[in-house]
């Protein structure tokens, strides 16, 4: 439990949180409920994290980045989430959101359907989309509270636009916020940033996500904050004493399979900080590799080794199995008894398959020509793999297939 403190009216009490990614699809994921199983287990964790912070009276609830998987969000999904901001209002809970890389919008000039939440004025309510030009300044229980928000940078524009690092970048806005005179007589500084961070223990959850340039320490400047909220990396951990990573709220990838998931529950006192991790129930992810050899019955083998394996019901699965090319046909053949095995037996929400061909005779070898893959196609395929809205990829392929029919592209 946390401890208290003498000076009541000083003391702050804080949820942390991050990357909600309400919306992200499991369309890789074989099921006929997934999709809405899923929607309810990001739910339910966001209306628990709620529901702590209603109950434990807190003042302040961080979100550090990627509310949404998408910029666009259904309005399902956004009308879920306001529905919680509502909440935090009529408990008088102010509600501070960072853009993350998967909220902001990809096409100049566009908005999230958070800055309609500005726009309506709804109370205690706030969305930095942008780098802001001064702090965000709120008064709780007579307590002035500044918050340097750091919305997500893409390091490409920073490169391509600006002559400094990204890295140098960044230190240089939370240096220009944090020097800002209204942050002079405040009793308690935040920090928010939606960033990699040095040091940080990170899971390859995304593409493209490992590339990305870390920002050092230093230039955090932890010493002049109070407690810095990251968001970002999807894993729950500990920085410094002030630094923290909430981590996600659920599991996005089988990446993420042996990841605990939490948030923070923070008390800000005038004489010491107490920080506590609230552990989040989350949907077993399980990956499962089968080696088949080559047997007369390979189905039967498989099938077993599926039931001997306690797979827990309602988890999403990885299945990996590993067999000869012969084998591979004569599963493939009835799979439907698989899936049923699978689906109805153990009962598993939702599953993928990794097919590793191994062992393929010589002769088998010449029989089997490369896969001859048409350039058009080719160059589809790149825009489905490139991190951008779907409907700005659909744009893409529009203006690629013109231009390939112009030169005449088969």
């Amino acid at each position: 439990m946390s401890k208290g403190f003498s000076n009541a009216r000083k003391v702050i009490r804080i949820i942390h949180t991050a990357d909600f990614h309400l919306g992200v699809t499991f369309r890789h994921i074989i099921g006929s409920q997934v999709t809405e199983k899923r929607r309810e287990d990001f739910n339910r964790n966001i209306k628990y994290i709620v529901d702590i912070a209603i109950k434990r009276k807190v003042d302040l609830f961080l979100i550090s980045g990627d509310v949404f998987h998408r910029s666009d969000p259904s309005p399902r999904d956004f009308v879920e989430f306001a529905k919680y901001v509502g909440k935090l209002a009529e408990a008088g809970i102010h509600v501070v959101v960072i853009a993350g890389n998967h909220d902001k919008p990809k096409i100049a000039g566009a908005q999230n359907p958070l800055q309609g939440l500005i726009e309506a004025r709804a109370p205690f309510f706030h969305y930095i989309q942008t780098l802001p030009k001064r702090p965000v300044i709120l008064n709780v229980k007579n307590t002035r509270i500044g918050i340097v928000p750091i919305p997500y940078i893409d390091p490409r524009l920073v490169k391509m636009m600006l002559a400094v690092g990204y890295e140098e970048f960044i230190k240089e806005k939370i240096g220009e916020l944090k020097d800002n005179p209204v942050l002079k007589d405040t009793d308690y500084n935040i920090l928010m940033a939606h960033l990699m961070l040095s040091g940080a223990e990170v899971t390859d959850i995304f593409p493209g996500y490992m590339e990305e340039p870390r920002v050092s320490r230093k230039c955090l400047y932890e010493d002049f904050f109070n407690y810095i909220a990251l968001g970002h990396v999807h894993k729950p951990q500990k920085i410094s004493k002030n630094i923290y990573y909430s981590g996600s709220i659920e599991r996005t990838s089988f990446a993420e399979e042996k990841e605990e998931k939490a948030f923070l529950y923070i008390e800000l006192g005038p004489n010491e900080t107490n920080i506590e991790f609230l552990p989040l129930r989350c949907r077993p992810m399980v990956s499962q590799k089968i080696i088949v050899r080559e047997v007369s019955n390979p189905l039967q083998v498989l099938l077993h080794s599926i039931k001997m394996s306690n797979i827990k019901p309602g988890a999403l699965l990885k299945l990996i199995i590993e067999a000869n090319i012969d084998s591979w046909k004569k599963i493939e053949e009835k799979w439907t008894t698989v899936e049923d095995e699978l689906i109805n037996n153990i009962r598993v929400l939702g599953y993928s398959v990794v097919k590793n061909i191994y062992d393929i005779p010589i002769i088998s070898r010449k029989l089997i020509e490369p896969r001859k893959i048409p350039l058009r196609k080719r160059v589809l395929e790149y825009i489905d793999s490139l991190l951008v809205d779907d409907k700005i990829k659909e744009r893409a392929k529009e203006l690629a297939e013109r231009l390939m029919d112009e030169v005449g592209m088969p």
